[in-house]
């Protein structure tokens, strides 16, 4: 009898761990994205925790080397985030995200940008892939969701050779990069130019160039650093060139 009051305390004892624990359920558990023509389509994620103690998101990554945009849907003030493949996958490319007991999130996942694996621009491209969502919750470690469908690959800025009055921003050359990236830009005739990185914010995060230039073909390296000189965080960063009343702006990816 003795034993047996044990063994009937020792699974009370156990259940009541499992269920002060953190319950980590996500629906559905395949993400599709039909074709799309060669725009970003979104699906979405709904991350519940089912448990009595706080389910905290560590990370999402991907298998293969493919770049999603994540927003919040349930949350619209949470920042934007990428899920990298594990091979580009830094710590400080992703913010940690806390799910209260009993509680959800819905968040909005962008079909993924090809460009690292690409061998043929401006069609689409069918793909299929798996996202790993590691949590707190040990008996889900990791959570993984299916991902497949259509995605359009990164396109190739053909190459415009301006007219004399033309004033062009050339794309950042490698891009994505992890270690430095090559801005280009023409003038037609000499003006004060403002280039500027700015973060998915606005905030400009490093001016590289605030002075008169003359007319012709500028070169100039961005290696991830902000205007302390500090390595700047994995993720999607804008270049904006001013010149008088023009303005161009390009999107970069920088990956630790």
């Amino acid at each position: 009898m003795k034993n047996q009051i044990i063994v009937i305390l020792c699974f009370l004892i156990g259940m009541l761990k499992v269920y002060s624990e953190s319950k980590l359920f996500v629906q559905p558990d395949i993400l599709f994205f039909p074709d799309s023509s060669n725009t970003m389509v979104l699906d979405t994620l709904l991350i519940a925790n089912l448990g009595a103690s706080n389910l905290q998101i560590d990370s999402i990554k991907n298998n293969r080397m493919y770049i999603y945009d994540v927003v919040g849907i349930s949350d619209p003030g949470m920042h934007w985030f990428p899920i990298f493949s594990t091979e580009y996958y830094r710590d400080d490319a992703f913010s940690t995200l806390v799910v209260h007991p009993q509680d959800t999130l819905m968040l909005g996942v962008y079909s993924p940008e090809l460009c690292p694996i690409c061998k043929e621009m401006n069609r689409n491209y069918y793909f299929t892939d798996s996202l790993f969502i590691y949590s707190n919750d040990t008996t889900r470690f990791p959570y993984v969701i299916t991902a497949f469908g259509w995605s359009h690959m990164a396109k190739v800025e053909e190459i415009i050779y301006p007219e004399e009055n033309d004033i062009i921003l050339e794309a950042n050359y490698p891009n994505p990069f992890n270690n430095r990236t090559v801005i280009s830009y023409r003038l037609s005739k000499q003006a004060y130019v403002q280039l500027s990185i700015l973060d998915i914010t606005g905030k400009v995060v490093l001016s590289l160039i605030n002075d008169y230039e003359p007319r012709g073909i500028h070169e100039i390296v961005w290696s991830g650093t902000n205007s302390q000189g500090d390595t700047v965080s994995s993720g999607i960063y804008y270049l904006l060139l001013k010149v008088d009343d023009f303005s161009s702006v390009r999107k970069m990816m920088y990956i630790k």
